[in-house]
C-alpha cells in the first residue's frame, strides 16, 4: 500500500478566547464556558449555531483539512 512512509497530516484549529463563568445553555461540553475573543464577548453557548461554527477550533480545522485535499486529490 502507498503512503504507510508518510507522515500524517495534522489539521489545528485555534479559537482565542478566554474561561469565564458559565453562561446561556449547557447544550455542549464547556461552550457555556468559552467567551472567543470576538466582537460579539458572547460565550460560544450564547451564541447562534452559524456564528459558533464559523470561528470555532473545530471549523478552522476542518477548513485547513478541506483545503488540504482539494490542493492533494490523490
Amino acid at each position: 500500500m502507498g503512503g504507510e512512509d508518510k507522515e500524517p497530516e495534522l489539521f489545528q484549529g485555534i479559537c482565542p478566547g478566554s474561561i469565564v463563568a458559565p453562561r446561556g445553555e449547557t447544550n455542549f461540553g464547556w461552550d457555556p464556558c468559552f467567551q472567543p475573543d470576538h466582537d460579539s464577548k458572547k460565550t460560544f453557548a450564547e451564541m447562534d449555531q452559524d456564528d459558533k461554527n464559523s470561528i470555532s477550533h473545530r471549523s478552522r480545522a476542518l477548513k485547513k483539512l478541506t483545503e488540504f485535499l482539494v490542493a492533494n486529490p490523490n
